[in-house]
């Protein structure tokens, strides 16, 4: 084949560069098989097209970053550094109940909160939004760590506001944008936006209720038991005060 011709058949397989249609032509001949593997910006054309759309936080680099990253389209593991360097966006469940829902802006109709899992130079994790609000003011802060378990990662935040630590939010992954979900009983955070008037079927609370493990409910029971024994402490506290 002369170096005309390669170029223009160069061309050509760079207008219809996907993983798939490179695999089809590599298996025409010897001459287009060599064509294929050596030529990286066919590949990096192919990435393009693969990560079209993904969040995925892939390497974006190589063949080799590809198929690293459609192998691992469904895990349901993260390292805190990828996790600390995704945007994020936040939004409660239904089942958060309307005291939590109605100063929520996904159920106003608008775009889910967003915010970022720092992770500073002493390994801590902190949560900071984004755009600070009334609801969300700097008044009260949050930390964040992972945990690896036999069925994939868990996230657990805990705000100092608060008793203890929030039921943990386990991680899936969207099913075609390949994006990280991680979500309890009461909350939903996403590394892509997410609107109640586009956001789509995978991230809706009715299917994500139905991927909730037992342990995720005994966890949300257990806070509450926990909230309601801290509630009569204070009362108690509060009756030895007057006496």
């Amino acid at each position: 084949m002369s170096v005309a011709t390669e170029e223009v058949v160069l061309e050509v397989f760079g207008f219809v560069a996907c993983a798939r249609v490179l695999g089809l032509l590599s298996s025409v001949s010897r001459e287009w098989r060599r064509i294929v593997d050596t030529n990286a910006s066919l590949w990096e054309l192919a990435c393009i097209d693969c990560w079209r759309s993904k969040y995925c936080g892939a390497d974006r680099s190589s063949r080799s970053a590809l198929r690293r990253s459609v192998e691992e389209r469904r895990s349901v593991f993260i390292d805190a550094s990828l996790f600390a360097r995704q945007r994020w966006w936040f939004r409660f469940t239904a089942q958060a109940g309307d005291a939590w829902t109605e100063h929520d802006p996904f159920w106003q109709g608008h775009e889910a909160r967003e915010l970022k899992f720092h992770l500073e130079d002493d390994h801590k994790g902190v949560v900071k939004w984004c755009h600070q609000d009334e609801d969300h003011s700097a008044s009260s802060s949050s930390c964040w760590r992972l945990e690896d378990t036999d069925e994939g990662t868990i996230l657990r935040v805990k705000n100092d506001s608060f008793h203890s630590p929030f039921p943990g939010c386990k991680l899936s992954r969207h099913p075609t944008n390949w994006g990280f979900i991680f979500h309890s009983v009461w909350v939903v955070y996403t590394n892509f936006p997410m609107h109640k008037t586009t956001s789509d079927r995978a991230t809706s609370d009715r299917v994500l209720k139905r991927t909730l493990k037992d342990w995720q409910w005994t966890e949300v029971d257990a806070y509450n038991r926990q909230g309601w024994q801290g509630h009569d402490q204070d009362d108690d506290d509060d009756d030895d005060d007057d006496d």
